[in-house]
C-alpha cells in the first residue's frame, strides 16, 4: 500500500509540473482564446497585450488591450479581459465547451449609425463564417456561466438624428447565458445625453431567455431611474424582442413616477424608424401628490385615461380616448407632431367640467368696505407658448359649472398658426344663446373680442336685481398685451344693447327725490314709485376709452328715462366708480312719468362701492350737485310763475288784436 502510494505522488508531482510549465507562457492561448470568443460571429477578437494567469479565485486567463472588430473597423476595446475555461479543453487545444466566467473591465465601445440608417456593426456578407460555402465545420458557441462587465462606456451616435449618447456602464451581471435557457441579469449605467447635457442614472434588474428562434423574452423587468431632480421612475416590461425582425413585443410595461402609473402594451418596430403601436393608460388617484412631487401645480386630483397610442418621430396620435378626471368624463382624439414648431389637432368632449375646483385664490369678501376677488396680473393669453405651436382643435363640453351658472352645449374651436390665434366659442347660458370670438396677432400681441348675446336673461348675469329683462346685443373690443394688466390698460371698444320686458330698481332716484323733496318743501310723484319700475324696451351703448377704470361711458333710454354713467371699475380690486344722471323727458309715453318741473333736468348720482353691493347701496346724491338741481327746480318755478302772470296781464291790460305781437316781444323773459 505505501509503495502505491507512493507512485501516487510521484504521478501527480509530475501532472503538476508539466500543467505549470504549459501555463508558463499563456501566451500561446491568444488564437486559440480569439477563435474561440470570435466563433460563430461577424467579428474578430485581437489581443495586443500581455496574457497573464489569475489563479484565484477561480483559475483564469487576463487579457488586456482587447479589441473587436470587423471588416477592419474597429468597434471595441476593453482594457482587461478575463476568461475562466476549463483547462483541459484549452490546454489540450479542443474546442472550448463551456466558458466558466467572461469579465470586461474598463475600456469603449462605439455605436454609430449613418445618414442612411446603416450601423456599423452591420456585419458584410463575406464576413458571415456561417455560410455553408466556406467549406468548414464550424463547432457550436461555448455555453458562458457567467458575464460580468465593469466600467464600460458605450458611445451611441445617430447621424440621422443627430444625438450623441453615452452608457456609462458601472457593472453589469449575468448569470449562465444558454439558448434557451433562462438567465439573470443586473444593470448599473448612467446615460449621459451629449446634445441636452443631461445625465440620467439607469438600473435594471430581472430574468430574460434567448431562444432558439433568434428572440430575447423577459419577464417582470425592472428599470429603475431618476431624471434631474424629480422623483424615480420604475418600470417593469414583460414580453418578447425579435432580433431579426428588430421588433419589441410588450406584453405588459408600467411606468411609476410618484402617484402616477402609465401602462401599456404593444409593438415596437425599431428599424429604420422606431414605431410603436397599441394601447395606453394613464392613472392617478392622486395628483396633488404628484404636483408636490414634481414642485407645480395641477388642477384636478384624481386621473384616468385610456386609448390607442400610434407614436413615431413623426407623429403622435391618440384615438379612442376615454377616461375621467376628479367628475368629469371625457371622450375624443388628439395628434401631436413633434419639430421646430410643434402642432397639436384633437377633437375632446367633456361631459362636465366644474371652473370651480380648479380656479386657484378664489377670495371674493363681501360685506361693508370688503374687496372683492382679488385678480392677479396672470398671463390671460400664453404668448411665447402659442408662437411654438401649431392648434388646430375642438373642445365640447356638455355642462359647464360655473359658480352658481350653468353653461350646456358648449363649444371651442382653437385654430392657431403660431402668427395668428382664432378662437370662438359659443354656449347656451342664461336662458339665452352667447358666442365669443378672439382674434390675435401674436406677433404685435392685440387682440379683437367679438360678444354675440341672444335673449339672455339679465337676472341671471346680476344677481343684485338692479334690473331685469331678456338682454340682447352686441361688443366689439380691442385690447393690446396678453395680461389682465394690459386688458385693464388698453381696453376699448363699443357695445350696443337692447332690454325688453324688463324692471329698474330706482331705489336711488326715490332716496334723491326725498332729499329734493325735503328741501322744497314739496312731494315729487318719484317719491311714491315703487321700488322696481316695469318698462317694455330700453336701449343702450356702453363704450370703453383706453381701459376698464376711467373713461367708460355708458348712454341709456328706458322709454322717458335717460340714464348716463361716466366713470369704471377695477376687475383687480373689484370695485366700481361712476358719475351717473338721470332725466326724465316731457311727455306720457312711457312708465317713468314726472311732473313739467321735474322733466329736464339732471338727476345727479354717485356708484361707488364694491360688485357684490346692491345699486340701493352703491349709488347715493352728491351734496353739490342737489343744490345746482334745487336750483334748477326753482329757476323752473320762476319761470312757470313769470309765464302765468305775464299772460294774466296781457289778458288784462293789451288789446285783443296786439296780444300775439307782445306775447312775441316778451318771449324768453323767464327763461
Amino acid at each position: 500500500m505505501k509503495r502505491t502510494l507512493q507512485v501516487l505522488a510521484i504521478a501527480t508531482a509530475v501532472v503538476a509540473g508539466f500543467i505549470f510549465f504549459l501555463l508558463e507562457n499563456p501566451d500561446r492561448f491568444k488564437e486559440q482564446l480569439s477563435d474561440a470568443v470570435s466563433a460563430n460571429t461577424a467579428y474578430d477578437v485581437a489581443i495586443a497585450g500581455d496574457l497573464s494567469w489569475r489563479y484565484w479565485p477561480p483559475i483564469a486567463i487576463q487579457a488586456e488591450a482587447v479589441s473587436l472588430e470587423s471588416s477592419g473597423r474597429r468597434l471595441a476595446t476593453f482594457e482587461r479581459m478575463a476568461i475562466d475555461v476549463d483547462l483541459i479543453p484549452l490546454l489540450t487545444k479542443q474546442h472550448i465547451v463551456d466558458i466558466n466566467l467572461l469579465s470586461l473591465s474598463g475600456g469603449t465601445v462605439e455605436y454609430e449609425r449613418d445618414s442612411g440608417g446603416q450601423s456599423n456593426w452591420q456585419a458584410e456578407p463575406e464576413s458571415d463564417n456561417s455560410d455553408p460555402s466556406s467549406g468548414r465545420d464550424v463547432p457550436p458557441p461555448p455555453a458562458l456561466h457567467q458575464f460580468s462587465i465593469e466600467a464600460l462606456k458605450i458611445n451611441y451616435r445617430d447621424h440621422q438624428s443627430g444625438s450623441h449618447y453615452t452608457f456609462d456602464i458601472a457593472s453589469l451581471h449575468t448569470t449562465r447565458l444558454a439558448v434557451d435557457t433562462p438567465f439573470d441579469l443586473s444593470l448599473n449605467a448612467i446615460i449621459i445625453d451629449h446634445a441636452g447635457a443631461r445625465s440620467t442614472p439607469v438600473g435594471v434588474s430581472g430574468r430574460l431567455i434567448y431562444q432558439s428562434t433568434d428572440r430575447i423574452r423577459f419577464d417582470d423587468l425592472l428599470t429603475t431611474t431618476t431624471w434631474q431632480d424629480l422623483p424615480e421612475a420604475r418600470i417593469l416590461t414583460s414580453g418578447e424582442w425579435h432580433l431579426e425582425r428588430d421588433a419589441l413585443i410588450l406584453n405588459k410595461a408600467e411606468i411609476h413616477v410618484s402617484a402616477l402609473l402609465l401602462s401599456s402594451t404593444g409593438i415596437v418596430n425599431l428599424t429604420p424608424s422606431p414605431r410603436f403601436d397599441g394601447e395606453i393608460k394613464l392613472e392617478s388617484a392622486d395628483m396633488k401628490q404628484l404636483a408636490a412631487d414634481f414642485d407645480t401645480e395641477v388642477p384636478v386630483s384624481t386621473l384616468l385615461m385610456t386609448g390607442g397610442l400610434t407614436s413615431s418621430e413623426e407623429a403622435i396620435l391618440i384615438t379612442g380616448i376615454e377616461g375621467s378626471f376628479d367628475s368629469t368624463g371625457f371622450r375624443g382624439n388628439a395628434s401631436i407632431t413633434p419639430g421646430r414648431v410643434t402642432s397639436v389637432s384633437g377633437d375632446l368632449r367633456l361631459d362636465q367640467l366644474s371652473t370651480d375646483l380648479y380656479v386657484a385664490g378664489n377670495t371674493s369678501q363681501t360685506g361693508n368696505g370688503s374687496q372683492g376677488t382679488k385678480t392677479p396680473d396672470n398671463e390671460l393669453l400664453p404668448i411665447s407658448a402659442l408662437k411654438e405651436l401649431n392648434i388646430d382643435g375642438i373642445i365640447r363640453i356638455d355642462q359647464l359649472h360655473h359658480d352658481t351658472r350653468v353653461f350646456t352645449s358648449t363649444k371651442v374651436e382653437i385654430d392657431n398658426d403660431t402668427k395668428h390665434l382664432s378662437a370662438i366659442a359659443n354656449t347656451q347660458a342664461y336662458e339665452g344663446k352667447l358666442v365669443a370670438s378672439l382674434d390675435t396677432d401674436l406677433e404685435q400681441a392685440d387682440s379683437t373680442l367679438k360678444l354675440t348675446m341672444d335673449r339672455i336673461n339679465v337676472s341671471s348675469l346680476d344677481s343684485s336685481g338692479a334690473i331685469t329683462g331678456a338682454l340682447t346685443g352686441h361688443s366689439n373690443l380691442y385690447f393690446e398685451g396678453s395680461t389682465m394688466q394690459s386688458l385693464e390698460e388698453t381696453l376699448t371698444g363699443k357695445s350696443n344693447l337692447t332690454v325688453s320686458d324688463g324692471t329698474l330698481d330706482i331705489r336711488p332716484l326715490k332716496q334723491l327725490a326725498r332729499t329734493i323733496d325735503t328741501i322744497r318743501g314739496k312731494q315729487s310723484r318719484v317719491a311714491s314709485w315703487p321700488d322696481t319700475m316695469p318698462f317694455e324696451h330700453m336701449m343702450a351703448q356702453h363704450v370703453f376709452q383706453g381701459g376698464t377704470r376711467t373713461g367708460q361711458v355708458f348712454n341709456s333710454q328706458l322709454e322717458n328715462l335717460h340714464l348716463t354713467a361716466l366713470g369704471g371699475f377695477d376687475l383687480t380690486a373689484g370695485t366700481l366708480d361712476y358719475a351717473v344722471t338721470a332725466m326724465f323727458e316731457n311727455g306720457s309715453n312711457g312708465q317713468f312719468r314726472v311732473s313739467d318741473q321735474m322733466a329736464g333736468i339732471r338727476w345727479p348720482m354717485t356708484c361707488q362701492g364694491t360688485f357684490s353691493e346692491s345699486p340701493a347701496d352703491l349709488c347715493f346724491g352728491q351734496d353739490n350737485a342737489i343744490r345746482d338741481l334745487i336750483a334748477d327746480l326753482a329757476k323752473q318755478e320762476l319761470k312757470r310763475r313769470g309765464n302765468e302772470r305775464l299772460d294774466e296781464l296781457i289778458e288784462d291790460k293789451v288789446p285783443e288784436e296786439l296780444r300775439d305781437l307782445t306775447r312775441d316781444l316778451f318771449k324768453g323773459l323767464f327763461k
